[in-house]
């Protein structure tokens, strides 16, 4: 979600990340996911450069008694970003409102 100031015209600050339940739930395999963030050195940014989202198929792993984690995609590559920034992600949303397949893509 992308979190705006309140000035007219409205600039995008900040963004809140929801991760995946590492708890399963009816049909929904667990997931965690890995964010990489601009490190800890003076004048760092403290920005997330990209995340990773890992799944688990939880029928498989019952079934084999061996759980795997899977990785299912950075954000940066899923959607063509070139950063994770305010404004990268605002450009992602108006992008959503002329390509429909990758917001599907997002959606699911």
């Amino acid at each position: 979600m992308v979190d705006f100031e309140p000035n007219t015209p409205p600039r995008p600050y900040g963004i809140l990340y929801l991760g995946p339940s590492v708890t399963t739930y009816s049909y929904q395999n667990a997931g965690y996911r890995i964010y990489t963030v601009d490190g800890n050195y003076n004048e760092s940014s403290r920005q997330v450069l990209d995340h990773d989202t890992y799944i688990l198929n939880i029928t498989d792993a019952n079934l084999t008694n061996k759980p795997k984690w899977i990785h299912e995609y950075s954000a940066k590559d899923a959607y063509n970003m070139t950063n994770l920034t305010p404004d990268g992600w605002l450009s992602l949303l108006k992008e959503f409102l002329t390509n429909n397949d990758l917001f599907l893509k997002y959606y699911q």
